[in-house]
């Protein structure tokens, strides 16, 4: 895996993990990619980001804008596993609460 690579597995039902780097040189192709499996496969649920090394702001904006592409469509999407520096940095932006909002089963990421 290259410093930059970003990839998705589908590893159990409903479950897409993210791996790699969710940042300013992969949401290019990580966004419209995740994107259009959360349109065409409405089984997918669970994003789980505990593969991703990190995030930045550019990944931080990706995650917001898959969840907020979830709800538009009337479904949950349940963020698991943030990564700690994800965390940190929505807690500066003041957007903690729109990717720890209750998922599925009332679980928060």
């Amino acid at each position: 895996m290259s410093e930059a690579a970003f990839s998705i597995h589908r590893s159990q039902s409903g479950v897409l993990d993210l791996s790699g780097i969710l940042g300013f040189t992969t949401v290019g192709s990580a966004y419209p990619e995740v994107k259009q499996i959360l349109i065409e496969t409405r089984a997918i649920t669970v994003l789980n980001l505990a593969g991703l090394r990190s995030t930045d702001s550019a990944g931080l904006a990706c995650l917001l804008a898959w969840r907020a592409e979830a709800q538009q469509r009337g479904r949950q999407l349940e963020l698991r596993g943030l990564p700690d520096n994800a965390r940190a940095l929505a807690q500066v932006c003041e957007v903690e609460g729109l990717l720890t909002q209750p998922g599925l089963n009332g679980r928060s990421v």
